[in-house]
């Protein structure tokens, strides 16, 4: 996007799709002028925000929003409340829970009292002038990741985590594309995947939940999110697959600042990559993404 659009699109006019990824540099109706651009373009056009993690797609599609229960339903309709209830067996609050901010916030004051972290840095990500001051309030923080990061290390109970391509599941792209995570190496030592981390945490609390592999959850969710009931056939077969979920977020009051760059190099928050050898040799990780 650095060149003019008029190039970008000569460049394109011979595709017959186009992907337009953009980040930080866009906001408001410089996204609106982006995507006024990308439908006068020949073929289908996909518009892709670059985020720093894999699967943040997956993780709001499956409610990891405090407004949403999965596939976007709304909290505060009750027949969606009941569906889940009757899934979960379990009863589903019609209050909303907290964002990461106002976690943080909660903490500080502490009227938060714990907080389980999973596969998140927010020492870092959120730039705490003083970590100390926020977590160091907690009676007790859980930290479920793969390496000793700036929360972890502040962390009562650290979990540690497999890594990608030590476990097996599915995770869900920017595009909504279903894609199948397999194992390619069961390396020794005492990391779980997160799926068996909580399983055996729900067992040990006298709540067991039924479902014993990721199959069997993968299985779950096509019965019972909209957009979710793919072809198993092409996602076994490492094809990617389109979910069409019939819901979408509705209106959110975002406060200021509640999304933000992290201005990292690399489009990375510094979460992970900061421990690869092979990252942190190239050049452009010493300079700030703004002068990328």
């Amino acid at each position: 996007l650095r060149q003019p659009l008029e190039d970008l699109r000569a460049a394109l006019e011979k595709e017959k799709d186009a992907i337009i990824l953009f980040g930080s540099e866009l906001w408001g109706g410089a996204i609106a002028h982006l995507v006024e651009f990308g439908n006068q373009l020949p073929g289908k056009t996909r518009y892709v925000a670059l985020s720093d993690y894999a699967n943040s797609h997956g993780a709001a599609d499956f409610a990891l929003l405090p407004h949403h229960l999965p596939g976007y339903a709304r909290l505060n309709v009750l027949a969606a409340r009941q569906h889940y209830e009757q899934i979960w067996k379990a009863h589903v609050p019609v209050q909303p829970g907290l964002n990461i901010r106002q976690m943080l916030e909660a903490a500080a004051q502490h009227n938060l009292r714990a907080l389980y972290v999973v596969g998140a840095n927010p020492a870092k990500t959120f730039a705490l002038s003083s970590p100390d001051q926020v977590l160091g309030k907690l009676d007790l923080l859980v930290v479920q990741d793969l390496f000793l990061t700036e929360t972890a290390q502040r962390a009562d109970v650290i979990l540690p985590a497999a890594p990608a391509y030590e476990k097996e599941g599915t995770f869900t792209n920017t595009c909504g594309e279903l894609q199948q995570l397999r194992r390619v190496v069961d390396a020794p030592g005492s990391a779980r995947s997160d799926f068996d981390i909580l399983r055996l945490l729900f067992h040990v609390l006298g709540r067991p939940i039924a479902l014993r592999t990721p199959e069997a959850a993968r299985e779950e969710i096509r019965q019972h999110v909209p957009g979710y009931q793919v072809s198993l056939a092409n996602l076994v077969a490492g094809q990617a697959v389109n979910t069409t979920l019939a819901a979408a977020p509705g209106p959110i009051d975002t406060p200021a600042g509640l999304i933000f760059s992290s201005d990292d190099s690399l489009f990375t928050s510094g979460t992970l990559g900061r421990y690869s050898q092979t990252l942190n040799s190239v050049h452009e990780r010493a300079l700030p993404r703004t002068e990328i």
